[in-house]
């Protein structure tokens, strides 16, 4: 599905903890099943990168992710509603998620519409992406690349995504990129008629508002365990700081 349209007054929206990467850090899964057991979720929309790399075979998903999803599989089992929107690092989806988790999975974009306000939920890679990263993804995740990927042995497969993303990660540890782009799409957005814009990807939590909307980025859940709130159309920012959300305060 490329895009789905949701109503809800009440939404809690989370991006970029990839789980599973070669540098985590420690507190990270008990963080995140503390905010799971003290925050009450009625519906948590998940941004993309949740894992750091998710990739579906037919029989077979990596078993690294099996305690993050048994946490989302009993969030939904206890009346939470929760919607996937794919990310950068999830490769192909597929229907695990979907079948065996009961979380609706979104390829492109979300439109919520919170109180009488319209909001675009994206992930953040596509915005102002030059034409070489879309051409990139599009090699990575067509039907032909992923039937020859399947072909693969997972431990081989799985194994070969983590070496390139450790050799990135090494090259790139501390490097966010620039955030000018994101918030430029997001401005734009509102003057076509959005009221706001939340985004991932970039990991940089930030809360703007514009003159006539606003801009959200939920940031992540490597190292500052940032996460947003929209309750009737007003939107929040917070941290996790291991036992109760605060607002979150930027350094700068």
């Amino acid at each position: 599905m490329q895009t789905l349209e949701l109503n809800f007054d009440e939404v809690t929206l989370i991006s970029d903890a990839h789980f599973g990467e070669f540098y985590s850090n420690p507190n990270k899964t008990s963080y995140f099943e503390n905010f799971l057991d003290n925050c009450k979720i009625k519906t948590l929309l998940v941004l993309g990168d949740f894992l750091d790399f998710w990739y579906e075979y037919k029989h077979v998903i990596p078993k690294r992710n099996f305690k993050l999803l048994v946490l989302l599989s009993n969030l939904q089992k206890s009346g939470t509603e929760i919607f996937y929107l794919a990310g950068n690092h999830d490769f192909y989806l597929g229907t695990f998620f979907e079948t065996e988790l009961g979380i609706k999975t979104v390829d492109k974009k979300i439109i919520l519409n919170s109180g009488n306000k319209k909001i675009l939920c994206v992930h953040g890679d596509e915005a102002f992406a030059e034409k070489r990263y879309l051409f990139t993804k599009f090699v990575l995740r067509n039907k032909a690349s992923n039937f020859f990927f399947r072909l693969l042995h997972p431990d081989f497969g799985i194994g070969l995504a983590d070496f390139v993303s450790k050799k990135s990660r090494r090259k790139h540890l501390d490097y966010l990129p620039p955030d000018d782009k994101i918030i430029e799409f997001a401005q734009n957005q509102v003057n076509n008629g959005f009221d706001g814009v939340v985004a991932g990807h970039y990991h940089k939590p930030k809360l703007l508002n514009f003159e006539k909307g606003f801009y959200l980025n939920t940031g992540d859940w490597r190292k500052n365990f940032t996460f947003g709130e929209i309750n009737r159309g007003i939107p929040q920012l917070f941290e996790w700081n291991g036992k109760e959300k605060v607002f979150f305060k930027p350094d700068d």
